[in-house]
């Protein structure tokens, strides 16, 4: 009788351990999987950022040769100091839009690559969450 009590807690007890290193792989790998998350996302962020600088600078290079054309060889502004001082000033303001049409441009990008390459399983929720906007959140606030 004692065998069969023995054998029943030894049952028990690798039956306890088996769950517990079944619980322990689902751990490890749930570590693993957000590690990737982790790593995809800092990738996608480091590409992200180097495509809108180059959005920026395209947008104030092609603004900056239009007002350049424009101002001196339609209206010939560059013949006087005020027209001197009209490209100065709009060169402050041609960089600021770029610098503005570069980040809603970047936006509009990074957004259409997560939904067309299926990236909200690859990349952290706060990453998703700047890119895209959650229906259920604008539901709450209304």
């Amino acid at each position: 009788m004692e065998n069969k009590d023995f054998s029943q807690e030894d049952a028990a007890e690798k039956l306890e351990r088996e769950l517990e290193e079944k619980k322990a792989a689902e751990k490890k790998q749930a570590a693993v999987d957000w590690r990737n998350k982790q790593k995809n996302s800092h990738r996608f962020m480091l590409f992200g950022t180097i495509v809108e600088i180059l959005v920026s600078i395209a947008i104030f290079l092609v603004l900056f040769i239009l007002t350049a054309l424009l101002l001196f060889r339609v209206f010939h502004a560059g013949e006087n100091a005020v027209g001197q001082t009209i490209f100065m000033v709009l060169t402050l303001v041609i960089f600021l839009a770029g610098i503005v049409g570069g980040f809603f441009i970047y936006k509009a990008i990074a957004r259409w690559v997560i939904i067309k390459f299926n990236l909200q399983d690859k990349l952290l929720k706060d990453v998703l969450q700047h890119y895209i906007k959650d229906e259920s959140e604008d539901e709450r606030k209304a």
